[in-house]
């Protein structure tokens, strides 16, 4: 059985309580009319929708959009009402009034108001399945938070794409989402639910990378807040999950235990989309326990509440189930018409054009974020020079004859020194970027298409466009972060092994005692020597190639090893290629390591079995927090 897990989703909603009973409100919305009446059936609505009343929610709030007249109250009932419909499981309806209540918060102006309807709309497609669309409006929210550093809602948008990321396959970069997610709510004033819900969601991808105990370890955190909250449906999504890690475990009493307990809680709220998880792991569960003609009735229970819903991850997991079940039968004509049903649903959990298109958002965003980036740093850069105009001009006034000398000799020393370190810059990035292996990389990219491997090609083209901007982005900088250092050369490692059909293997180390995000190196000092062992040290050998790459804390230095099983320094054919990367290896030493107390430095080992050792020596300066 593949799980699809309970995951914790975020609505980016205003909570509004009314101070006021309905009793009250309704007796006051009597005596009133136009806009005031419909104010009044609004709170009215929103305290039954509050209350999960969500009929009576959805009654009253219909007819307060008749006297509304203000676009940021109609935005609000409409959006409330949208709400509703979300609770009811009626994502169709959710989505209508969601759209609808975007359109009137544009009206207003307020980027707070707009960011939260289109991260809600994003939760609303991600229910139906149009995970493109889903991103493609997380991200228009996820730019307006940031502005406003909205840490909170950045965190819930963090949290929803760790999901869609999830569920289309890719485990490790979700839980790097969900943990951006929890450490922006480590530093907002955000309550225990939140909290709980980054423990499930952490929890859930523990599960699928089969790292158990860990798993385990969050679904329990995550329980004990919602035991002890009034959020009986989150709990019993808990539950549920806590019931599946059993049943992977092979533990199937356990897993029956929790199952029930979910089932307690889900029928008691009339909860359909967690009756659907719990039909499907109970059918699961009796077919495993050799009860199949029972579990199979359990599964067609769990589909049944899955069209209703119009789930479609859902219906297309109990059809598998469905169709496996019945091949061990043997009972070849239903497993048939099962896999009609499940031909018949269109499959965008795996569906290629969707996938291209959330990775072209997602670089879309970044490529966007970077040349904002870039052109704040201009505007501060034309600042501050303007400053030191000024500045300079003062002292050269008052120092007179001795201040222009200064001025001129720094002068002439830093245009020699820029001078250098453009030169410099130059023959780095004609190093990085040569020409063959710009045009290998989109031959292999092109023969991909030809053979119709787009999705090879896509993964291809994606790693190619991160390496190259990241390269022109570090080529232009004199420090960078190691963890943005490390993420070329993976790159640049990717792209090749690719090329070369898996010829060789890699390994980056990066010593427990370093941490990535808060130390700076200067960029792209290792790349030349890992470029020669792939392109060079490998050529023509009949073993499988092996690269590794260690970073240890040494004292106040990190020591970088670069080591190939190649055929080292001295047997390559290539002699200018090995000279050119040493001599511009060298000549940036000499510049980084001017007027500095810590140097830079490194040597080159040809080793006596085979293959190349470089040994870098570079010092371990952490980012200062400002």
């Amino acid at each position: 059985m593949k799980k699809r897990l309970l995951l914790f989703h975020f609505l980016l909603l205003f909570i509004v309580s009314s101070s006021q009973n309905i009793d009250s409100l309704k007796n006051t919305s009597l005596k009133l009319q136009g806009n005031k009446k419909g104010y009044i059936l609004m709170q009215i609505g929103k305290s039954f929708r509050q209350k999960n009343e969500l009929d009576s929610a959805i009654l009253y709030l219909n007819n307060s959009i008749k006297f509304l007249k203000s676009p940021e109250n109609l935005g609000e009932a409409i959006h409330t009402l949208g709400m509703a419909y979300f609770f009811k499981n009626d994502f169709t309806n959710t989505l209508e009034n969601f759209k609808l209540s975007l359109k009137y918060a544009k009206q207003t102006k307020n980027d707070s108001v707009i960011a939260r309807r289109y991260s809600d709309l994003g939760v609303a497609y991600d229910y139906l399945g149009a995970f493109d669309k889903s991103v493609e409006y997380y991200y228009k929210a996820l730019e307006i938070l940031e502005k406003e550093n909205d840490k909170k809602g950045m965190a819930k948008i963090y949290n929803n794409l760790g999901i869609i990321t999830q569920n289309r396959g890719n485990v490790k970069q979700s839980l790097k989402l969900y943990k951006k997610s929890l450490k922006l709510k480590n530093e907002t004033n955000t309550n225990k639910i939140e909290f709980a819900s980054s423990y499930l969601n952490i929890g859930s991808a523990y599960e699928q990378l089969k790292e158990y105990d860990k798993s385990l370890k969050f679904y329990n955190k995550s329980e004990n807040i919602f035991k002890n909250s009034n959020k009986l449906n989150y709990y019993s999504l808990v539950l549920n999950n806590i019931a599946g890690l059993y049943f992977f475990k092979e533990n199937m009493d356990s897993a029956s235990f929790f199952n029930e307990k979910s089932f307690r809680i889900n029928d008691s709220l009339k909860n359909n989309f967690g009756l659907v998880k719990y039909y499907r792991l109970k059918g699961n569960i009796l077919i495993k326990q050799k009860k199949v003609e029972s579990g199979i009735l359990y599964l067609n229970k769990s589909l049944i509440f899955a069209d209703k819903l119009n789930v479609i991850s859902d219906k297309k997991d109990i059809l598998k189930d469905l169709v496996k079940t019945y091949k061990q039968k043997h009972d070849f004509y239903n497993a048939f018409l099962y896999q009609e049903k499940l031909i018949a649903i269109n499959d965008t959990l795996n569906n290629e054009k969707t996938n291209n298109k959330i990775e072209t958002l997602k670089i879309v965003y970044e490529t966007d974020k970077k040349e904002k980036e870039i052109l704040l740093l201009q505007t501060k850069a034309k600042r501050k020079a303007q400053q030191n105009r000024i500045v300079a001009g003062v002292v050269t006034f008052i120092l007179l004859l001795v201040g222009v000398i200064t001025l001129l000799f720094f002068r002439q020393k830093l245009t020699k020194s820029k001078h250098e370190a453009e030169m410099f810059n130059q023959k780095l990035l004609r190093l990085q970027m040569n020409p063959h292996f710009i045009f290998n990389t989109l031959a292999s990219i092109q023969s991909y298409m030809l053979e119709k491997e787009t999705k090879k090609a896509a993964m291809y083209l994606s790693s190619f466009s991160k390496l190259t901007r990241s390269i022109l982005n570090n080529s232009r900088e004199e420090f960078i972060t190691l963890k943005e250092d490390i993420e070329t050369i993976e790159n640049y490692l990717n792209i090749q092994q690719m090329r070369f059909e898996l010829s060789f293997e890699y390994d980056i180390i990066v010593d427990e005692l370093i941490d990535p995000d808060n130390v700076q190196v200067a960029p792209m000092l290792i790349q030349p020597f890992v470029e020669n062992a792939v392109v060079h040290g490998f050529k023509n050998i009949n073993y499988k190639g092996i690269i590794e790459v260690e970073y240890k804390k040494s004292h106040k230095n990190i020591e970088v090893i670069v080591e190939d099983n190649g055929i080292g320094f001295e047997n390559q054919e290539n002699k200018l290629h090995k000279s050119h990367a040493l001599n511009i290896t060298q000549e940036r030493l000499d510049i980084l390591n001017k007027n500095k107390k810590q140097k830079i430095s490194f040597q080159i080992i040809n080793k006596q079995d085979r293959g190349v050792k470089v040994i870098f020596s570079i010092p371990y300066i952490k980012i200062i927090s400002k």
